[in-house]
């Protein structure tokens, strides 16, 4: 649900310890990586994410299992390289309304953190790294507008996030209250 990921200043998020579930994105939400206050994982390999402005959380409208979030791990690269790469499918009218021009601005220039959230319920945390902080933003592959196939199908935009990192995101547990 994506309301619960409208964190109030300083209310923090925890993580679990990362495996990474089957099933596809039920929930995104997107912010500049600027608005990023504080992440951290702690030796327990629990992270926490503490945004600076909760009004800059955009919840993303997707359509319905289309959504999907990929790590590949490339060791052919010289040290581990992980390729995350979040691939949103959102309604026309649904993107222009949440991707206004000051988030896709954000988008080109700073890059985005996201949030995601798992069929299966598990979130993880996007475009951030312990090892390299906000400096490898999520930012845009790709972009495509989709005639569908079938009539029923709609015309959805494809909007395909990319980072490379070293590691697998951090994956965060419910808000804690």
């Amino acid at each position: 649900d994506a309301d619960d990921l409208r964190l109030q200043p300083g209310i923090t998020m925890a993580a679990s310890t990362p495996r990474k579930p089957a099933g596809g994105v039920a929930a995104v939400t997107v912010t500049p990586a600027g608005n990023l206050l504080r992440a951290a994982v702690a030796a327990d390999g629990r992270a926490e994410a503490i945004f600076r402005d909760v009004t800059q959380l955009t919840a993303l409208p997707l359509a319905e299992q289309r959504s999907s979030y990929a790590e590949r791990l490339d060791p052919d690269a010289g040290p581990q390289r992980v390729r995350h790469t979040l691939t949103l499918v959102v309604g026309r009218e649904a993107f222009r309304k949440a991707f206004t021009p000051a988030l896709r601005r954000a988008a080109e220039t700073e890059g985005l953190i996201a949030l995601v959230t798992m069929a299966s319920g598990e979130r993880l945390l996007a475009g951030w790294s312990a090892r390299f902080g906000t400096s490898q933003p999520l930012r845009p592959g790709s972009f495509a507008m989709e005639s569908g196939i079938k009539p029923l199908d709609g015309t959805p935009v494809v909007v395909t996030l990319t980072c490379e990192d070293t590691d697998p995101a951090p994956e965060l547990k419910q808000q804690e209250p």
